[in-house]
C-alpha cells in the first residue's frame, strides 16, 4: 500500500511540473509575440522613406517644375493666409488635403527646395525648434502616413482635394522641412 501511495505522489509531482512547464511555455511564447510586436512597431516608427522611391499620384508625377513651383508657392500662399502663429488657431485642426501635401512632397522628390526668408516669420516656435534629426523623422513620419492612407492608384485631383486629413501641425513641418533640408548635414540626407 505505501508503494502504491509513493507511486501516486510521484506521478502527482510529474503531473504538476509537468503543469507548470506548459503554463510558463504558454506565457512565454505570449510573452515573445507581445515583444516581437514592440519590435515591429518601433522598425516600422523609424522606416526610412526613400523619397526618391516614393510614389504620389501620376497627376502630380506629370507636372513640370514650372507648374510644380507655381502650385507650391500658391500652398505656401495659403499657409501664410492661416497664419499658425496665432495661437488662437487650432494647430490639429484638418485643413489641407492631400492633393496639396502631394505637391509638396514632389517638390521634395525632385530635389527641390521652398525658399522662405525670415522663417521665424511664419512657423511657430514648437517648429523652428525642431532640430535637423526631429524635422527629418518628423518628415518621414508624413511620409508613411501619406503612403499608407493616401489611395495614389484612384486618387486623381478631385478626390485628393476632398481628402482633407492633413493639420496645420504636418503642414507647417513639411513646408519648414521643404525650406531647410539643403541645409542638413549628408548624413541625414
Amino acid at each position: 500500500m505505501i508503494g502504491l501511495t509513493a507511486l501516486l505522489l510521484l506521478w502527482l509531482l510529474f503531473y504538476i511540473i509537468k503543469q507548470m512547464s506548459f503554463n510558463t511555455s504558454k506565457k512565454t511564447n505570449r510573452e515573445a509575440y507581445t515583444n516581437q510586436k514592440k519590435v515591429d512597431k518601433f522598425i516600422h516608427q523609424f522606416e526610412y522613406v526613400n523619397i526618391h522611391a516614393f510614389d504620389l499620384p501620376s497627376g502630380i508625377e506629370k507636372l513640370t517644375k514650372i507648374e510644380e513651383s507655381m502650385a507650391s508657392k500658391s500652398i505656401f500662399k495659403v499657409f501664410k493666409a492661416v497664419d499658425y502663429l496665432d495661437m488662437s488657431k487650432s494647430f490639429l485642426a484638418k485643413e489641407w488635403h492631400s492633393w496639396q501635401i502631394g505637391i509638396l512632397l514632389y517638390k521634395y522628390k525632385i530635389g527641390e527646395e521652398l525658399y522662405i526668408y525670415n522663417r521665424d516669420e511664419y512657423f511657430r516656435e514648437e517648429i523652428c525648434s525642431l532640430g535637423d534629426v526631429n524635422l527629418k523623422k518628423n518628415m518621414n513620419d508624413i511620409l508613411l502616413k501619406y503612403r499608407e492612407e493616401v489611395n495614389i492608384k484612384t486618387g486623381n485631383r478631385e478626390s485628393l482635394s476632398d481628402d482633407v486629413r492633413w493639420n496645420g501641425r504636418e503642414i507647417s513641418i513639411i513646408i519648414y522641412f521643404l525650406s531647410k533640408y539643403k541645409e542638413f548635414p549628408k548624413e541625414l540626407l
